[in-house]
């Protein structure tokens, strides 16, 4: 559940599980449910029991493993996924999914979510693409700004400007 994208009829059919151990339901028999899953599944401040939704749990698990793979340069595990799967400083644009690992395939489903959540630390500006990088809040990467007779070169970073 933490490193693969689980499909929703899997997701249904643990919870399904769940739902039926908690309201006491025996081998085919079934039991009503006097409160919805959905109430269930509130906080405990909201009048809820604090249950945790899978499919919100499962994207939460690997968005992390998302964030991680983009912040935490040097530590193995990120550097071999990194080096097999091309991964720069930034979220890559496109995705090859076709002879890739499970872990890969699943963060490839979410990196679209992931986008918009991030933003880059400039620093010193030695890493930070000044073209393809989304480094200005609320304006996206700046080549789908960029104008006809620039002569910035693609591969500059933000220092150098």
């Amino acid at each position: 559940m933490q490193t693969a994208l689980l499909p929703v009829s899997v997701i249904n059919e643990i919870e399904t599980i769940i739902r039926r151990f908690i309201w006491g339901a025996k081998e085919g028999k079934t039991k009503l449910a006097l409160v919805s899953w959905n109430s269930c599944c509130q906080p405990l401040s909201h009048g809820g029991l604090g249950f945790r939704k899978l499919k919100e749990h499962n994207k939460a698990f690997l968005c992390k493993l998302g964030f991680r793979v983009l912040t935490r340069r040097g530590e193995l595990w990120v550097d071999i996924l990194c080096e097999k799967y091309h991964v720069g400083d930034f979220i890559p644009d496109s995705v090859v999914t076709g002879n890739c690992s499970f872990l890969w395939r699943s963060l490839a489903k979410i990196w679209d979510e992931i986008r918009p959540n991030i933003y880059v630390s400039i620093r010193d500006g030695k890493r930070t693409s000044f073209w393809f990088e989304d480094w200005i809040p609320e304006l996206g990467p700046l080549w789908q700004h960029k104008k006809p007779g620039v002569m910035i070169p693609n591969e500059w970073k933000v220092a150098d400007v």
